[in-house]
């Protein structure tokens, strides 16, 4: 007796890791910088440069590359920045890992503070979660069928279920360059550089990934002319690409995930030899996981109509996608800010990071909340120290509408800061619009139970001609067509021909004639 069998490729999570570390040094300023009088603005970035999985074991080395942009002290208000790195090689413990594997390792840097120990020296102190993740695919032969020539009468049953078509580590380089507005000096040194990334979008294509969004690039630079000072530029700038992504089908759903584990400014001349164009290079990370929503008719029982068969049943644990959906929370605020001497003039620039501390399901969504961390650059009317940072926090609680999400729920929620503005709102606050990004890809586990084998039983067991020839059966309540079709072993089509039925549906009470 054959079954025909559907192969289904399913992903699960073999573990999930994280590991806590502190990076604490000081660093020298290099001989060929000022001397630092005050810590304007700080970022750092997390940098890879080996990954290798051992038994029970991941090793990481990389390194935490810090920028710095300081008031110097040799001169009254002047600008100067610093870079630097610090090397780590930190161990993580995963009991699940072996030898060989190609773990998911990401790194986020919950905090970063740096102190001036002196004219030329700082302390650099960081917090760094490290998250080893290790996700593999096996296949399964599902049974949808029997061959024709088999006497036997067989249920299916409907799942709706997420097979697993890719998944792959890859990265994506979106490398541009932008000139200068007219109105605008030439640089000859960059001080500050800030780039991001917001409304990136993935869309599966044909054996590859398209992805879109905006490169958003603030500036702070000192012009070739040493009448104008310091200058500020902003600009967004849309990108398109594409990478190969075998397998990939403009039908699959994407769930992907991405970091940027690089972005670099650099001062290219023009045309006509003017230090007036800007060369960015952003590096994204990607974790690609592209699942087939499929709609599968398996088999769920079997019966044998000539003779008694012995099944075998299995169990198969499969996604059910609940919802991929994109949900942008909106903020305006007041935010109190007292200066105490100076005047706040204008704002330059402004930066935030978003902290989610807690997630929960509550009622028929997804309840987050946390904190957004904003700094910003301001000019005073102080003309000695004209430039000064701000710093403060935006508590939020937001809800994602999810209809149907249960606690058992998973769910996966990426946050992206799309947007921050920060204006003065007079004497004593500041006007904050924020936009959030929250991409959210929910799935509940089901069980399966499909036929897997089916055998007929020996002839001297079979029990199938000891029940009678024909019989006159009143439907109980809880019965269908399939379970008395079953008991007596006769064909479904035989019993609704010889009842005149035209679908599967019985009432209780029903006569019915079942002949074999």
């Amino acid at each position: 007796m054959d079954l025909i069998k559907t192969n289904i490729h399913m992903d699960q999570t073999d573990c999930r890791v994280e590991s806590q570390f502190t990076l604490d040094e000081d660093c020298n300023i290099s001989d060929n910088k000022s001397d630092v009088s005050r810590i304007l603005l700080s970022d750092a970035i997390i940098k890879f440069e080996e990954i290798r999985a051992y038994d029970e074991q991941v090793l990481v080395r990389g390194k935490l590359v810090y920028h710095l942009l300081y008031e110097a002290d040799d001169s009254f208000g002047a600008l100067q920045s610093f870079s630097g790195k610090i090397p780590f090689e930190e161990r993580i413990n995963a009991d699940c890992i072996s030898s060989g594997d190609n773990p998911l390792v990401t790194a986020d840097l919950e905090h970063l503070h740096i102190n001036i120990l002196n004219s030329r020296k700082i302390n650099v102190q960081a917090l760094v979660l490290l998250t080893a993740l290790q996700e593999s695919i096996h296949s399964d032969e599902i049974s949808t069928g029997v061959s024709k020539d088999e006497p036997v009468e067989y249920r299916l049953c409907n799942q709706q279920l997420l097979s697993i078509a890719t998944m792959k580590k890859d990265i994506c380089r979106i490398r541009d360059e932008v000139k200068l507005p007219a109105n605008l000096p030439a640089m000859s040194e960059i001080l500050w550089s800030d780039l991001s990334l917001s409304s990136v979008e993935f869309k599966p294509a044909e054996d590859k990934l398209n992805i879109k969004g905006d490169a958003n690039l603030f500036l702070i630079y000192r012009s070739d002319d040493a009448t104008t000072g310091y200058e500020f530029y902003e600009t967004s700038v849309p990108f398109a690409h594409s990478i190969e992504c075998n397998g990939s089908r403009d039908t699959l759903i994407p769930d992907i995930t991405y970091n940027i584990s690089q972005k670099d400014c650099e001062i290219r001349p023009d045309l006509d030899g003017e230090e007036r164009i800007v060369g960015y290079d952003i590096i994204m990370d990607l974790y690609i996981k592209l699942y087939d929503d499929m709609n599968l008719d398996y088999i769920c029982d079997v019966y044998g109509t000539h003779s008694d068969i012995d099944v075998t049943y299995q169990q198969y644990d499969v996604k059910t996608l609940l919802a991929q959906s994109t949900a942008f929370m909106r903020m305006q605020e007041k935010v109190p800010f007292h200066l105490k001497e100076e005047e706040l003039l204008q704002i330059k620039y402004c930066s935030a990071k978003l902290f989610p501390e807690n997630a929960s399901v509550v009622d028929s969504s997804v309840e987050v909340t946390g904190y957004i961390a904003i700094t910003m650059l301001y000019i005073t009317n102080d003309d000695r120290f004209p430039f000064r940072t701000g710093n403060f926090e935006m508590p939020f609680t937001y809800s994602i509408d999810l209809p149907g999400i249960k606690e058992q729920t998973i769910y996966q929620m990426n946050a992206n800061l799309e947007q921050c503005q920060v204006a003065s709102a007079g004497s004593d606050s500041l006007d904050v619009k924020v936009s959030v990004a929250f991409e959210v890809f929910a799935y509940d586990h089901n069980v399966m139970d499909a036929v897997s084998d089916m055998e007929e039983t020996d002839s001297k067991t079979c029990c199938s001609s000891n029940r009678p020839g024909i019989a006159v059966y009143f439907v109980k309540d809880g019965d269908c067509l399939w379970n008395i079709g079953k008991e007596y072993r006769v064909p479904l089509n035989r019993i609704k021909e010889q009842n005149s039925l035209t679908t599967d549906t019985i009432r209780k009470g029903q006569k019915l004639i079942v002949m074999k």
